[in-house]
């Protein structure tokens, strides 16, 4: 499983902090709501799931599993004995399909209340698939809502932080460059990229 640490993630300290203890409270038998990421693209949802999975390894009972189209797994999840499962459904936009919701909905209301006393979900989403989700797969899973926004407060470190990943001395001029495009982290990621490619291109 990929695994995230806290120097690979700019500006999502408050969202890693809340994430982060919900998922160890659950562990500890706490009453945890579903947690839902929602967030335009590239913000650094994923990148959450990967840095809690790598962030609570020291937490034995945990046990993260990637569930998609519809939850499919979760009647399996429902019966697990000896640990706590987490059941992750990253990115919902690769799931828009009626069919699926539809699925979902009987799925959820036909395990009733059984499965959230023994599986907590965690969900990332972008802002118009979680608004358009039928209101009782909504309330099935919903919980706490954990909302990305852009930051370009963040830009300067995130480029570095991207420079130093692909080995391109940083310049002042590339924060002047993206200041009016409001680039998401995963774009000034590829801007840095493509950048380095350019460099190595010149060697």
């Amino acid at each position: 499983v990929t695994t995230a640490s806290r120097d690979e993630i700019i500006g999502l300290d408050t969202h890693l902090k809340k994430l982060e203890n919900l998922v160890r409270g659950y562990a500890k038998g706490h009453s945890t709501p579903n947690i839902v990421l929602v967030g335009p693209g590239g913000l650094g949802k994923t990148l959450s799931l990967a840095y809690i999975i790598g962030a609570t390894e020291d937490v034995k009972p945990l046990r993260f599993f990637l569930m998609q189209r519809g939850l499919l797994d979760i009647p399996a999840l429902a019966q697990v004995n000896g640990y706590k499962p987490v059941g992750i459904i990253d990115d919902m936009i690769s799931e828009v399909n009626p069919k699926v919701y539809n699925m979902m909905k009987q799925q959820l209301e036909g395990l009733q209340d059984e499965i959230f006393g023994r599986v907590l979900v965690i969900i990332s989403g972008n802002n118009e698939i979680w608004k358009d989700l039928p209101d009782p797969v909504k309330q099935r899973l919903g919980g706490v809502v954990l909302e990305y926004k852009p930051n370009p407060e963040s830009n300067e470190a995130l480029l570095k932080l991207f420079c130093k990943k692909f080995k391109v001395p940083y310049k002042p001029g590339y924060l002047e460059a993206v200041k009016s495009d409001n680039l998401v982290p995963r774009q000034l990621r590829d801007y840095v990229r493509a950048i380095g490619s350019e460099l190595a291109g010149k060697k």
